[in-house]
């Protein structure tokens, strides 16, 4: 038999925080979809559990903030989606970003 994805969307919500382990009981989710909410910081501890997750759609949030270690719980990660059409001077690229881009694979 052919393994479904888990997939969760709770996009355009108007979420504007997630409590920290909230998905913490999902831990066969594989895709997850918040794009299109409000959301504006992450911190170490928000994906707390998803160890299955593969893609994280994140697009179209005005992020102010995201924590160096926000992606640690999510060690099989293969997209991070964070394209978006709010103020993007948030981000900007040094080593600590290179690593955050290259945890999924070496930081581990």
């Amino acid at each position: 038999t052919k393994r479904i994805n888990e997939k969760k969307k709770i996009n355009s919500n108007q979420i504007n925080k997630i409590e920290d382990g909230q998905f913490q009981d999902l831990i066969n989710l594989e895709i997850l979809d918040l794009s299109n909410n409000r959301l504006n910081h992450l911190n170490r501890n928000t994906f707390t559990g998803l160890n299955n997750l593969k893609q994280l759609i994140l697009s179209y949030n005005p992020f102010k903030t995201i924590d160096q270690d926000s992606f640690m719980h999510v060690p099989n990660l293969l997209r991070l989606d964070l394209v978006s059409n709010h103020d993007s001077n948030w981000f900007t690229f040094d080593n600590n970003d290179v690593c955050l881009l290259a945890y999924f694979r070496e930081c581990k």
